[in-house]
């Protein structure tokens, strides 16, 4: 369902977006959250097939992620997203998520920005920045902005991941999405067999390319967690977050 200033899209969890404790996965929600600025962006005229017309694409540069619960198998739900006016080149975009009984379970804020795809560089487009509709009238669920990401102060365990065909998208990089799922990884499973993610940020700082080798870097303390990649003195992406018990 869309409107001038919002979008709302439905789902219903299903096998392919779950983990092995049937709960939707983080790297699914963001997949749905995803789809759906997708289809807010192509209703306001800045879709992807808009955007590659005029050689760019969107990439998101931060987001922040609440859940006081996560959806379980065969649950709908919904997920209500709308954009804030950009500044600086930068393009705020909030969503809400809620499960079948319309009660709110989730929110989110997220930062994008246009990419052209031959320099690989940001770019400024007037034309897509007019598009934004005036949302000044509804409130942003989530103050400031999303934070830069700092690792916590811990010795690391340290790994090794190289981009394989799973992680790669219509862009031909990593997917922000697949850095989730890494980091999940690196959580293990006898972590996530009992507890889950109840908020987590994420910086994406280069992106990651087939033939790179991104050394990983986890580190915990308590319930916190922090996993960062980065090719030598590049660092690509920064994720921080908090476990709770499931």
């Amino acid at each position: 369902m869309e409107t001038k200033h919002s979008y709302t899209s439905e789902f219903v969890t299903s096998t392919h977006i779950m983990d092995f404790q049937s709960a939707l996965r983080p790297s699914g929600l963001m997949e749905i959250m995803q789809e759906a600025a997708g289809g807010n962006s192509d209703a306001l005229g800045c879709g992807r097939a808009d955007l590659l017309k005029k050689n760019m694409v969107w990439v998101l540069l931060r987001c922040q992620i609440f859940m006081d619960r996560w959806p379980t198998m065969g649950q709908t739900a919904s997920v209500l997203t709308y954009p804030k006016q950009p500044r600086h080149g930068m393009y705020p975009r909030y969503f809400v998520v809620r499960d079948g009984q319309g009660q709110e379970i989730g929110k989110a804020f997220s930062l994008w920005t246009l990419l052209d795809i031959e320099s690989r560089k940001s770019v400024q487009s007037p034309e897509v920045a007019s598009s934004i509709p005036d949302n000044s009238e509804l409130k942003p669920c989530l103050p400031g902005m999303p934070p830069m990401v700092t690792p916590l102060d811990t010795e690391p365990v340290v790994g090794l991941r190289e981009p394989v065909y799973s992680d790669l998208d219509a862009n031909c990089h990593v997917n922000n999405v697949r850095y989730l799922d890494w980091c999940c990884d690196a959580l293990g499973i006898d972590v996530l067999r009992d507890m889950e993610l109840a908020n987590f940020a994420v910086c994406f700082l280069q992106e990651i390319v087939p033939g790179q080798k991104i050394r990983t870097e986890l580190r915990r303390k308590g319930n916190l967690f922090s996993f960062s990649g980065m090719e030598g003195t590049t660092r690509h992406f920064e994720i921080s977050g908090e476990l709770r018990p499931r």
